[in-house]
């Protein structure tokens, strides 16, 4: 059975004040580097021979530091980028419940309905993040993989491996440096939380 490692990256001050940063460039806060130097010595036992990452910094960071705990090189995966979020990126959670007050509702409520201009859809996501696993899936050679990405891919590949609706993607909790454990085994695929 293969095995693919799924954390958050890091914390950053947009996780902090809340704030939709989408694929926006921002780092790791600096508590957020030491925690993932503290992950990395915690996921040392898990064997993991290969590190796919977000071209997105804060992904990207947290990903190279991990590389250099564990002594093994970052694959950079376009299809891990955080959700794109169209007129939100950048806005805290009040402000787009402020600017967008309908909208911000159906988000908490139905998310998978919102559809907003250069905005991906939770559906478009998960399409993305499958696609994402599957090409990691061919390369590992059945060995243990780390993904670092973001809490929507995260989210979204929760709720197709544990066959939920995806209207329950807000209810999911993953918090930054959480990680998944994926195991890959046709119809009896799961994935659940390890750290």
């Amino acid at each position: 059975m293969k095995e693919i490692y799924i954390a958050r990256h890091g914390i950053t001050e947009s996780n902090k004040r809340k704030i939709y940063m989408g694929p926006s460039n921002e780092g790791l806060a600096p508590e957020g580097r030491v925690q993932t130097e503290n992950l990395g010595g915690a996921i040392q036992y898990l064997g993991i021979n290969r590190i796919y990452s977000s071209p997105v910094r804060r992904a990207l960071e947290t990903a190279r530091i991990i590389s250099q705990i564990l002594k093994i090189p970052v694959e950079i995966e376009n299809g891990l980028a955080e959700m794109n979020l169209g007129a939100w990126t950048g806005l805290t959670e009040e402000e787009v419940s402020t600017k967008f007050p309908s909208d911000y509702h159906l988000w908490n409520t139905r998310p998978a309905e919102l559809v907003l201009p250069e905005r991906e859809t939770l559906k478009e996501v998960q399409e993305r993040a499958l696609k994402a696993i599957n090409y990691v899936n061919r390369k590992s050679d059945g060995s243990s993989v780390l993904i670092v990405t973001h809490v929507a891919i995260v989210r979204c590949l929760i709720i197709y491996f544990q066959h939920l609706d995806i209207n329950l993607y807000r209810t999911i909790d993953v918090p930054n440096l959480s990680v998944f454990r994926l195991q890959l085994d046709g119809d009896e695929s799961c994935i659940n939380r390890v750290l």
